[in-house]
């Protein structure tokens, strides 16, 4: 443990102890000079505070399982079963809630793909509930929402997107290329405009 501090103080690459950080350094390089600051480079003081993170994580793990193992030990034979059990009816309730979950989410897929709506797993599981009933009206007025929303948006561009009247930008008719009055402009206009003269 302190050869590993001695080492990340002295900048060495490569010594961080928890193997997670970067070390500042990019492929050989020497580190930034004075003035600038790497981003991704860690400091002495942060490196220190992410092992006692994760010490302060590890030990209070170890404490659980002893307490559990302790709690074991002071149970007789009949408790002990009892105790497990109920951990693993816990377990249970657990894993069918979650495959519920699921299933609900299915089906909730299934009824937007029937209105030709494709949401993604994240926005399921914000529609999804444990209920039923309560999962079908969140996923009606869901699709209601996002077709009323389509339909605006499509709206929207038709209307800003509504092409002009008239004759494009640039072009001329027969009438206003015949109004020329300068001979060479004439024909030049209608080496521009050969379309209307076919």
């Amino acid at each position: 443990m302190n050869e590993g501090n001695t080492d990340i103080e002295t900048g060495k690459p490569g010594t961080d102890p928890a193997g997670t950080a970067e070390t500042g350094t990019d492929s050989g390089k020497e580190t930034p000079k004075a003035g600038t600051q790497a981003p991704a480079a860690m400091t002495p003081e942060t490196v220190t505070a992410l092992v006692q993170k994760m010490l302060q994580d590890f030990t209070a793990k170890q404490q659980a399982q002893q307490s559990e193992a302790e709690k074991l030990a002071g149970m007789n034979g009949t408790q002990r079963l009892e105790y497990e059990r109920d951990s693993y009816k816990d377990q249970l309730a657990q894993l069918q809630k979650q495959m519920n979950l699921a299933q609900m989410q299915d089906t909730a897929r299934g009824m937007l793909a029937e209105k030709n709506i494709h949401a993604a797993d994240g926005l399921l599981a914000a529609i999804v509930t444990e209920d039923a009933e309560t999962t079908k009206k969140n996923v009606e007025q869901f699709a209601q929402l996002f077709s009323d929303a389509v339909e605006a948006a499509v709206k929207e561009r038709l209307r800003s997107s509504t092409p002009k009247t008239g004759t494009p930008a640039g072009k001329m008719t027969k009438e206003q290329i015949f109004a020329i009055a300068d001979a060479d402009e004439r024909i030049e206009a209608i080496r521009s405009n050969m379309d209307l003269f076919q």
